[in-house]
């Protein structure tokens, strides 16, 4: 502890200033609507118990007492992360009510279907009682009505419509996406459609943000004109541009298996390449010290970091790259790590929500990782061969990356790609051209031939880089799904790092002992784990949207029921938190048909360890005879046509659960009807999924 005290305080003083300021901001974010006013006054309180007692006490000249002008600095930065949290958290919005608003849109994503994806920035509304901050975002679903209506980001329009909270979906352990828009500074959600919406101005007002999605329209453009289109389009504009929403979710899918998401996401090593190839071009200008170059490297990189939008990953790396550079040109040491605690720290000055972005995590530990353990793998072996250098320096940044990041992304997802390293051998060299082919065929967008002459070589090679997601991602074991690594374990993964680093480093036998230690307990904990995986078993009837998706859990082995229509995609948002510390292996599923198919609705028993459950899954009548056994519960899926209370007192259930695929207006008419009859109801698209354990 002491040699940890003195790295922060002596090597990276800025993680002092970082600690503070984070448990701030996730103090305010679970406290949120609690001890909000009374902690305001913090930051005023301690900057004017600081200048009080320093200016008219010699209560800090003593240097016993140093710590309580540390405990002030503590308090403050605390207070500053807790009042910044305040402002950037949106509205809540709790019941749906009917409103009138104006404001701007702040982002237009066309949808596949017929819906629009805007972000809308509300600034009068008419009703009172409904809470607005001047930070609030609204997300709109705009569905085509009989008239098309042309909006852009920038302008000013007036809509109607019921303003719902953001969606629950109660699943254990799953995505929940109202949060994840709440994080986004999202506070509700409409679905309007486009007769409901007027545009105010027909001039596109100029902002920052309008600007920014008009370079990047501009920039896809000039692509397509260059003769890439398709999915090769869509490819360039994440690798470069940073707008993954055009992508396939299929083949955004295949990049997550694979290990390739960091490329497919801007990040640190597109800033790298963009940072390399600026300085080498004004070195053919400038020399390595002067002023200017030092200036125009800067600007480019935060003006690649504003057309991308300013994610935490690009402005991490733009940050680290503007002090390094400002290091150099003044002949500074630079501490890396402190640099990356410095970065992090005004990153959440600026916007404090990025805290629970995944990507801030894992660029900073990313980044953390290769400083720390680059130079000593890369040391383990030397090559005279200058390819073979090139290959191995490649394994050893992929190997430190992952050595920092792995217990983190095993916690979050659950999951590991098996050749992370082999994607990034394959992958990682074609960056660099693409991202360069890229530049030049915007810098040379008004030579429509010298354009065509670069797009060919760039979409052959984005056509290789898909290619060779996709065979990666279909190699035997290539994703490793439902890894249980739980806080505890991650925390104790990172502790063993560090002490296997420190001794390795100073070779010290106590730094040996302590390693060995963390590493027993980090056995024995995942051992418990393993087991409780092993002995538990439960049947959850899962919050699917508009489907069906009900898993039976006995000692590791899942197995259940899907309807037709539920994609991979939502089977892994609403169960795969659940499954990562539950489940072992799959047996195959069944499958349940939709509306379209005809021959009446079907009726499952499901026995367990808790007693009987049936399923009564259709969109046509029951035949009653079918339900020959006794069910405690009665799970109703689709919409049978079928006198519930009937089918009930048959049955002898004494619960009835009403499944997530059901119409809304039938399931509160069942319900309205069952609890009349003294019987209990679990409507799960409104309660969220329904768990029972499995002795």
């Amino acid at each position: 502890m002491r040699l940890i005290g003195k790295i922060m305080i002596r090597g990276v003083p800025f993680v002092g200033f970082l600690l503070p300021l984070v448990a701030g901001i996730f103090c305010c974010y679970w406290f949120y609507e609690g001890f909000t006013r009374e902690l305001l006054f913090l930051p005023f309180a301690s900057v004017l118990f600081f200048v009080l007692f320093h200016h008219y006490g010699r209560l800090f000249r003593s240097y016993r007492n140093r710590w309580i002008t540390g405990m002030a600095a503590i308090v403050f930065l605390f207070s500053v992360g807790w009042v910044l949290t305040v402002w950037a958290l949106p509205s809540v919005v709790k019941n749906p009510l009917q409103v009138t608003a104006s404001g701007r849109v702040v982002s237009v994503e066309e949808a596949s279907g017929p819906w629009s994806r805007l972000v809308f920035a509300p600034t009068r509304v008419n009703e009172e009682v409904i809470p607005v901050k001047p930070g609030d975002r609204w997300l709109l679903m705009v569905k085509d009505g009989h008239k098309e209506i042309d909006i852009d980001a920038g302008q000013t329009i007036m809509l109607k419509g019921h303003l719902q909270s953001l969606p629950i979906s109660g699943n254990p352990d799953g995505f929940e996406y109202g949060r994840y828009l709440f994080r986004q500074g999202i506070a509700g959600q409409m679905f309007v459609s486009s007769d409901s919406m007027v545009v105010m101005d027909t001039g596109r007002r100029l902002t920052l943000q309008a600007f920014s999605a008009w370079l990047r329209n501009w920039s896809i453009s000039k692509f397509r004109e260059s003769g890439i289109h398709g999915s090769s389009l869509d490819l360039l504009n994440a690798l470069v541009l940073g707008e993954r929403s055009g992508v396939d979710r299929e083949l955004n899918d295949k990049f997550i298996r694979s290990g390739a998401i960091h490329l497919l996401a801007v990040s640190g090593l597109h800033v790298g390449i963009v940072y390399l190839f600026i300085n080498y071009l004004f070195s053919f200008f400038f020399k390595s010290n002067n002023f200017v170059r030092l200036v125009l490297t800067i600007f480019l990189l935060f003006f690649y970091a504003f057309i991308t939008g300013f994610s935490p990953s690009v402005t991490r790396a733009v940050l680290m790259f503007s002090l390094i550079q400002i290091g150099n040109i003044y002949l500074r040491h630079i501490n890396v790590f402190n640099i990356l605690a410095l970065s992090a720290f005004i990153i959440l000055l600026y916007n404090p929500l990025y805290l629970f972005h995944a990507g801030f995590w894992l660029s900073h530990l990313a980044v953390g990782g290769i400083v720390a353990f680059y130079p000593v793998i890369y040391g383990l072996v030397s090559f005279k061969f200058m390819v073979w250098r090139g290959v191995w320096s490649i394994i050893s940044v992929s190997l430190a990356a992952q050595i920092s990041t792995f217990p983190f992304s095993l916690w979050l997802f659950g999951a590991f790609p098996s050749y992370f390293l082999l994607t990034n051998l394959l992958l990682l060299p074609i960056m660099a051209p693409v991202l360069i082919l890229a530049f030049f065929i915007l810098a040379t967008s008004s030579l429509p031939l010298v354009n065509k002459v670069l797009g060919a070589p760039l979409y052959e090679l984005l056509g290789y880089i898909e290619g060779s997601v996709r065979w990666i991602e279909s190699l035997p074991g290539a994703y490793l799904m439902n890894v249980w690594v739980s806080l505890l374990l991650m925390v104790l993964i990172y502790l063993g790092i560090v002490s296997w680093s420190v001794f390795f480093a100073s070779r010290k036998p106590r730094y040996l002992t302590q390693g060995g230690i963390i590493t027993l307990i980090i056995l024995m904990v995942g051992l418990a784990q393993w087991t409780q995986k092993k002995r538990g078993g439960s049947l959850v009837v899962f919050n699917a949207g508009g489907e069906l998706l009900i898993e039976v859990i006995d000692k590791g082995t899942c197995s259940g029921f899907i309807s037709e229509g539920l994609s991979p995609t939502q089977k892994t948002y609403a169960a795969s938190g659940y499954e990562k510390e539950n489940v072992i292996n799959f047996n195959p599923f069944i499958i349940l048909p939709g509306k379209e198919v005809l021959g009446g609705s079907s009726v499952y028993q499901i026995c367990t360890g808790e007693g009987r459950f049936c399923l009564v899954h259709g969109y046509e009548p029951v035949k009653i005879h079918q339900c020959r056994q006794s069910s405690e519960v009665l799970i109703v899926s689709g919409s049978p046509d079928v006198d519930l209370i009937e089918l009930t007192q048959l049955l002898g259930s004494k619960k009835v659960i009403i499944a997530s695929n059901c119409p809304v207006w039938k399931t509160r008419e069942w319900a309205r009807s069952l609890k009349k009859e003294g019987l209990s109801v679990h409507d799960v698209k409104s309660r969220g999924a329904y768990i029972v354990k499995i002795r």
